[in-house]
């Protein structure tokens, strides 16, 4: 017989069962999360020639060239239009991509914003794996990279983009804020932004 202090058998052995289950049902899930696959991380890998390519990617990346290298923005905007889904050009939708180049060129007419595309695209690149998206091939790989702890050469090379202060600036600051490319493993031109 129990004590006046005493809680009733049964609350006891109810408790005790919740207790179990409360036990069973964290241990459950522990085992869950340790089998499920983790979320794998992006990964980086430079490179330095062409050759690297898919072949889809290549084919791309040298249209865009090509037409950058005329001096004729109508001929990018063509490039542009090859793609199902259109690339990615600023922040906002743009209904008009030459009137877009024009207005965010030096000149008015789009041609030091062409000049900054084949200074992009004649960088080295990184291809973007994992991260449960297809691999992406980006322009330059700073834009992609920490820019912290440079190598002599890639001090060179960051320097190729841009003016002299900008780049001064963005290695100082560590973020990479000049113009970036994209292309996808199956050569779909991504997007052409500059970030501010």
């Amino acid at each position: 017989m129990s004590s006046g202090n005493s809680p009733p058998r049964t609350i006891v052995l109810s408790f005790a069962i919740a207790l179990l289950i409360a036990v069973a049902t964290i241990g459950a899930a522990a085992c869950d999360d340790a089998n499920s696959p983790a979320v794998s991380q992006p990964t980086y890998e430079i490179l330095k020639t062409e050759n690297a390519l898919p072949e889809p990617v290549a084919r791309t990346r040298q249209a865009i060239l090509a037409a950058a290298r005329s001096g004729d923005l109508a001929a990018l905007n063509r490039v542009l239009q090859m793609n199902e889904l259109k690339p990615i050009l600023g922040p906002e939708p743009v209904k008009d991509p030459v009137a877009h180049w024009k207005a965010a060129s030096a000149d008015g007419e789009g041609h030091s914003v062409l000049a900054a595309l084949i200074e992009v695209l004649e960088a080295d690149g990184v291809r973007v794996s994992g991260g449960g998206t297809e691999d992406t091939y980006v322009w330059p790989a700073f834009a992609e990279l920490p820019l912290d702890g440079l190598t002599p050469a890639q001090t060179v090379e960051i320097y190729r983009l841009g003016k002299a202060e900008a780049v001064k600036q963005m290695i100082a600051a560590k973020t990479y804020t000049y113009y970036r490319v994209a292309i996808g493993k199956d050569g779909t031109w991504h997007a052409f932004t500059r970030r501010k």
